[in-house]
């Protein structure tokens, strides 16, 4: 009795003296899961959107600080979920780029870089040329790309935008619409059946001296596909060019 109390005793010693180097070793084996493991989708969305806007993505593109705030916003308020889903994104994906080529008839440039159709068309191409999903990666910058698209077109939609550098410093001196570019985007996405291009189209605005404004810009580009005047500012040294111009814009009579 008294072998087996002191072997129990030398065992229990022996484990005792064991196990901090046990403990060690676990907590070893455990960091080094963490660091081999991907890690979870929203944390990296919440990581990435900690980030400077030229440091975003690790890729270039164009994003301005205001952008970034209104994608911290937004995944913000959703617990950092992904917002356009791999099920889903055909639907919601086809009818924004359809909203990218009307927006040419407000005004907008169809391929403005906050839009970021290069960086989309991008993913798209490879996700279909393989054959199969994108990674980790691909799919949170798709995610954070379309969002950023969908925010900037709406917000230019409603407060507008200045092309040129000159002139966007007189647009921002004055004073823009209100407009939340975040909840409006969580608002149409949560419609059901989606009306992405329809919720876009709604936002434009609807007095009469816009509507007018939008007229005669397609009055004039039509025109313009025609080939229907002389590109060549040389060429109105001629008065019977001009003459000619200005009859087809309607601002000359025989008279």
């Amino acid at each position: 009795m008294k072998n087996h109390t002191i072997k129990t005793a030398w065992l229990l010693g022996v484990w005792l003296t064991c196990l901090p180097y046990l403990g060690i070793q676990a907590n070893q084996v455990n960091q080094t899961n963490q660091i081999t493991q991907p890690q979870p989708l929203q944390l990296r969305l919440q990581n990435i959107l900690s980030q400077p806007p030229q440091t975003l993505t690790g890729k270039p593109t164009y994003l301005n600080a205001n952008q970034l705030a209104n994608l911290q916003d937004f995944y913000a308020a959703r617990a950092y979920q992904l917002a356009w889903t791999a099920e889903d994104y055909q639907a919601w994906s086809n009818p924004l780029f359809e909203a990218f080529k009307l927006a040419a008839h407000h005004g907008l440039n169809p391929n403005h870089p906050l839009y970021h159709q290069e960086h989309l068309n991008a993913l798209i191409n490879q996700s279909t040329l393989h054959r199969s999903s994108l990674d980790q990666e691909n799919t949170l910058l798709r995610d954070l790309w379309l969002s950023s698209a969908f925010m900037s077109l709406s917000q230019h939609l409603v407060q507008g935008v200045a092309p040129e550098l000159g002139a966007n410093k007189i647009h921002s001196t004055l004073s823009p619409r209100a407009f939340n570019a975040p909840q409006f985007l969580e608002k149409t996405l949560r419609q059901r059946p989606i009306k992405l291009t329809h919720a876009l189209e709604s936002l434009a605005p609807k007095h009469q001296a816009y509507l007018n404004l939008q007229k005669a810009l397609a009055f004039y580009k039509t025109l313009s596909h025609n080939n229907a005047w002389l590109t060549e500012p040389n060429a109105y040294i001629n008065p019977e060019n001009v003459r000619q111009r200005l009859m087809l814009t309607g601002d000359y009579t025989k008279n």
